[in-house]
């Protein structure tokens, strides 16, 4: 059993004082044979008789005796009456004693039983307590638990909504993407479309304008040639040195090779006139020619094509 500060040795005391009280009462308690009553005492009681007879000096002598008798008798009930104050006086405190031993043993038994309820009280006052506080744990683990619960459900929830927002903006963006990829696409091919109807467009214009060169280039080129062809073949004639004997209607074939600066390479006969001293003759002719400067007037392509090897007949001019 547990006391209060500043309790326990008071407490101590008292319990040890009843038992000792207690002890005591036990001891000196009379058993049931040596309880009686109080015996009165013995009175002697005296009876006077009176003689007529009697002279007054036999009652003068009889009243010393008589007196004695009653101091004795005095003295007796005197002391049986003290004996019986005495008695009374000791049973009085034999009563006292056993009711303070009574009342220190119901004290000691109420102590006992109040302690004991106090201690009951006390431990189910703590079993209260550890209940009380076992289910507030309880009560606050299952709220730590809920509102963990609730919280994991609000993150979860937060995080879907954040998951389907990234992933709506996120379709957004690649339909927004398509869409710009489609408009640059469309805007591609069509830029393509353009450019290639442009192309062929200039294509076609540069083709008709190089065909209208071509021709006008080949109309220059014409002229150019026959220009060309006409001042080699003169020039063949002007130094051409007639042989003796010759007969009319004499045609030989040449190949003249010329270079781009107008030199004489080289010059064959292709074609024979049957006349080897005209042959002969007209190859001189194009030898003593040796250079033609206004071939270097002449664009290479037709050059190339024309007067790389330049192919003349030649006849007499005299014919």
């Amino acid at each position: 059993m547990r006391f209060p500060n500043g309790y326990t040795l008071p407490a101590v005391l008292a319990v040890g004082l009843h038992l000792i009280m207690i002890i005591a009462v036990s001891i000196a308690w009379p058993s049931p044979t040596e309880r009686h009553t109080v015996k009165q005492p013995k009175l002697i009681q005296a009876r006077l008789v009176g003689l007529k007879s009697t002279t007054k000096q036999q009652q003068k002598a009889a009243t010393p005796q008589k007196n004695k008798v009653n101091q004795q008798a005095k003295q007796k009930a005197e002391e049986a009456k003290r004996k019986a104050a005495e008695e009374a006086k000791k049973k009085a405190a034999e009563a006292a004693k056993r009711k303070a031993a009574e009342d220190a043993k119901r004290t000691a038994a109420e102590a006992v039983k109040r302690k004991a309820q106090e201690k009951a009280q006390q431990e189910a006052a703590r079993k209260k307590a550890e209940e009380v506080k076992r289910k507030a744990a309880a009560e606050a683990k299952r709220k730590a638990a809920a509102e963990a619960k609730q919280k994991a459900a609000a993150e979860a929830k937060r995080k879907a909504a954040e998951a389907a927002k990234r992933a709506q903006q996120e379709k957004l963006r690649k339909q927004r993407e398509a869409k710009a990829r489609q408009e640059r696409e469309r805007k591609a091919k069509e830029e393509a479309l353009r450019r290639q109807q442009e192309s062929e467009l200039e294509k076609m214009l540069a083709a008709e304008e190089a065909d209208e060169r071509a021709r006008q280039e080949a109309a220059a080129s014409q002229k150019q040639v026959a220009s060309m062809t006409a001042l080699i073949k003169q020039l063949v004639e002007q130094n051409w040195r007639k042989p003796s004997f010759l007969t009319k209607g004499l045609q030989v074939g040449l190949q003249i090779q010329l270079v781009p600066t107008g030199e004489v390479v080289n010059v064959t006969v292709i074609q024979s006139s049957g006349n080897p001293l005209f042959d002969r003759s007209a190859v001189q002719a194009v030898e003593r020619v040796a250079r033609i400067p206004e071939l270097r007037q002449l664009k290479p392509r037709v050059f190339e094509s024309n007067f790389r090897r330049f192919a003349m007949n030649f006849s007499n001019p005299e014919d």
